[in-house]
């Protein structure tokens, strides 16, 4: 238990010499980090510390870690900790143990922890120390025996960089030692930088574009994706809550009482399902503690913003805790038609519990509701399209009677839980049951037609075996079971008779999804510093599904199909040092096929791709510096392109089968240049483009070099954080970040409606935090420029130029209060 589209431009034409500059650094790390010292390990181990004094916490630790704690004269003082449950790296244990003492720490090599007091002030002629040894293997480990050095010995680095621990691998680890570009943002990171809705992501994660359409959500990481369309098909990036997947339908919940997100680029079919076939974004949600203690939150902004969250945690024994976090989010419409508002409410209940003999269990309880109209959704002729949305002397408000809202009323249920049996020292078995309930009760209007509503339901039921050894040894590997059963349901109806159709649905999709895969990763040490992996994964997916368009005169009866795929993993890893690892992966993908929506109902064929990557993750500077570097190439040898036919006012899908190719490279750099600024730059440069000789768009152009949908060719956000350290004691936190986007089309036939030009987005916020950390107050501005960003936009239908565009958020201001107890 753990208590704690575009033609090829002149930008285009010589991307590749710029993706061959950036992938060379992966070569140069090695060079470099040779010369740099290591220090402790990443291991986890688990610490159980109840509340006790300073000096006999760092005994402790050093009893657990193996590791000498070396501290000056009168440093370590009589404060007592609060107590410390979890599992952590012994970095991240001695970060939590020192986080109020005003004393900094450095690793000397990787049996020794250094923790010494800076000068006072510049001027201060007080630069040496002396320092003490906890001698761990005394008889009497509090009698702590004086250790001299000499008072000119450098201390290496000052504040270090935060250490996350990610799960990418179904086994906690930090996530500098998982061979793949993982970006992993905590929760406090999330609430810094504003980020507390799916479609804000894309803003620190780039090559990300994530959001919602007509209530459905949507990812493209990389330029792979699916184009919305039939509720038959399956998303090519598996979302994920807790280990637990969630079907495109559903969206994604706010972000609140978050311990991290992870975001993992390229095919993750071995470990994270059939439609990971891009990657896998996964939720991580705070578990309990064995702590009394919890939090408030008041956010207050404009379009009359109110966000009230509030989490407390109790503990019911010395072996089992609760968990609980609520949140209510509400605001006006950003458009001046009402659209764009938001009324959500969700409640997340967690348990977990240590039940002897090896066993523990955590479950967890969701339920939210969303409520409003959908983000800034109405017509628009592109011939007309303004250059900021946000203007309001744009003259976007449409006159007669030509908009489109839709009216969202969605719940969620869901409860989950994950079992732990240690069988032994080595084993663990892991089993996930879950299940999720999800309805959509949605009301649109069309033009000047009568509202029409969209019921949209899925019941889905998930379970997951996985029996996983320690990793200790030469060898490390993890096998698994995977079961998932989900009806899904899409009738649209009129309120009222239309064109002398009854009140019955006149559009259904229903179909019924059942899935199985057996799954293992393995992973060998040839050498202390080489190793290879290995992994499988076989699926089989059966599916039957119903399709009607009575406005279409479609009527597809009952559809079957049966499809299976066995996806593999080939890498291998190299440590040039303790803090340098050099890896190449090749790897499959695979997207479950479905059926069309059109008369004929056509089976579609499952998606495949092949990934090659090769990377560098360097931390460099005693943990001051880190530098991550991966280049890549998919194969996509069977992509499909799906849109919305041109000359249908219901949707009618039409399906194109074609090659792509995408290759690329991602740079990822954070420096804790002193101990008040830490800087971020990541940046991914990427081409995306349909390869295939003869295919047309409903208009009639050929897409041969088209950009793939949602795949800018350019994406760099850079961050600086300041801390200014106060007389009091207290701290105020500056934090600038800036967002650029080359552009996109966000349909396969680039439509002038459905393209995003490229765009710049600049965030500001300034938090106090009080001296004893209890409470903090931020102030913030998100879209400094009021720049509007298409996440989505329809196709034209019958109505030719007239689209739908979904956006962000124009320009926000507000403040929150935070108070700690």
């Amino acid at each position: 238990m753990n208590f704690t589209g575009f033609k090829k431009n002149k930008k285009q034409k010589n991307i590749v010499q710029r993706l061959v500059a950036v992938s060379s650094i992966a070569l140069m790390m090695g060079v470099v980090t040779s010369q740099v010292a290591a220090h402790a390990e990443g291991e986890i181990l688990r610490f159980n510390m109840s509340s006790m004094p300073l000096s006999e916490a760092l005994v402790n630790f050093s009893k657990k870690t193996n590791i000498v704690i070396l501290a000056g004269e009168n440093i370590i003082d009589d404060r007592v900790i609060s107590s410390i449950n979890g599992h952590y790296t012994a970095e991240e244990a001695i970060k939590l143990l020192l986080i109020d003492s005003k004393v900094k720490y450095v690793f000397k090599g990787q049996s020794t922890i250094l923790i010494y007091k800076a000068a006072l002030d510049e001027g201060s002629e007080n630069t040496g120390y002396q320092s003490i040894s906890f001698n761990t293997g005394a008889e009497d480990e509090t009698n702590l025996g004086v250790y001299m050095e000499d008072e000119n010995q450098d201390v290496g680095a000052g504040t270090q960089l935060e250490e996350i621990v990610v799960t990418a691998t179904k086994r906690a680890v930090s996530v500098q030692s998982v061979a793949a570009s993982v970006t992993a943002l905590s929760g406090d990171h999330l609430a810094m930088t504003g980020v507390d809705d799916p479609s804000q992501l894309g803003k620190v994660v780039p090559g990300l574009v994530m959001g919602t359409q007509s209530g459905t959500g949507f990812v493209f990481l990389r330029g792979v994706g699916q184009t919305l369309g039939s509720p038959n098909l399956q998303p090519a990036i598996s979302i994920n809550m807790n280990g637990v997947y969630w079907s495109r339908e559903m969206g994604a919940t706010p972000f609140f009482d978050m311990e991290r997100i992870e975001v993992l680029a390229g095919p993750q079919g071995t470990l994270w399902g059939r439609n990971a076939a891009g990657g896998a974004v996964n939720f991580v949600t705070k578990t309990p503690t064995d702590e009394l203690e919890g939090n408030i939150a008041v956010e207050v902004g404009n379009y009359d913003k109110l966000h009230l969250t509030g989490v407390v945690n109790i503990p019911l024994s010395e072996t089992a805790a609760l968990r609980v976090a609520v949140d209510k989010n509400k605001h006006d419409g950003y458009m001046q038609n009402g659209t764009g508002d938001q009324d959500s409410t969700s409640i997340r209940a967690s348990f977990s519990a240590d039940l002897g003999d090896n066993l523990s269990i955590d479950i967890t309880g969701l339920y939210n509701n969303e409520d409003g109209i959908e983000s800034a959704s109405f017509f628009y002729d592109a011939s007309h399209k303004p250059d900021n949305f946000w203007n309001p002397d744009s003259g976007l408000l449409i006159s007669d009677g030509l908009f489109h809202y839709l009216k969202r009323d969605t719940d969620l249920f869901l409860i989950q839980a994950e079992i732990n049996y240690q069988i032994n020292d080595d084993l663990t078995l892991t089993l996930q049951p879950a299940y999720i309930n999800f309805e959509a009760n949605n009301v649109v209007a069309f033009h000047v037609t009568t509202p029409t509503h969209f019921n949209n339901t899925v019941d889905q039921k998930t379970m997951e075996v996985r029996l996983a050894n320690s990793g200790g040894g030469q060898s490390e590997w993890v096998v698994g079971l995977y079961w998932h059963d989900a009806d899904h349901t899409l009738p649209v109806r009129p309120a009222v008779h239309v064109f002398g159709f009854p009140e019955r649905a006149q559009v259904l999709f229903e179909n019924h999804l059942k899935s199985y895969a057996a799954f293992g990763q393995y992973t060998y040490s040839l050498s202390d510093p080489l190793r290879v992996v290995a992994g499988l994964r076989y699926s089989e997916d059966e599916f039957t599904g119903t399709f009607r368009n009575d406005l279409a005169g479609i009527d597809s009866g009952v559809r079957a199909a049966k499809t299976n795929s066995l996806d593999w993993k080939l890498g291998v890893e190299y440590d040039l040092s303790d803090d340098s690892l050099l890896y190449a992966t090749v790897q499959t993908g695979y997207i479950m096929g479905g059926f069309n929506g059109n008369a004929e109902a056509l089976i579609i064929d499952p998606e495949e791709l092949v990934s090659y990557t090769i990377g560098s993750k360097n931390t460099l500077y005693n943990n001051r510096l880190i530098v991550n570097v991966e280049a890549f190439y998919y194969d996509y040898g069977n992509y499909h392109l799906q849109a919305v036919s041109g000359q249908a006012i219901y949707p009618v899908f039409e399906t194109f089968e074609t090659a792509a190719k995408i290759f690329g490279a991602e740079l990822s750099v954070v420096w804790q240049a002193d101990d008040n600024d830490q800087l971020a730059l990541t940046a991914t440069l990427m081409s995306a483009e349909v390869s295939s000789e003869g295919l047309f768009t409903p208009w009639g152009v050929d897409m041969n070099g088209f950009q793939l949908p949602n795949a800018p060719s350019e994406s760099i956000r850079g961050s600086w954080d300041h801390t200014f350290f106060l007389e009091g004691g207290g701290s105020v936190v500056s934090h600038v970040q800036a967002y650029y986007n080359s552009g996109y089309s966000m349909e396969h036939s680039h439509h002038p409606n459905t393209q995003q030009n490229s765009y710049a987005l600049f965030d500001y916020n300034l938090t106090y935090h009080s001296p004893d950390e209890n409470w903090n107050l931020e102030v913030y501005v998100q879209n400094i420029t009021n720049t509007a960003v298409l996440v989505g936009a329809n196709t034209p239908t019958v109505f030719e130029e007239l689209s739908t565009p979904f956006l962000q958020a124009p320009r926000t201001i507000g403040a929150k209060f935070k108070v700690f107890f």
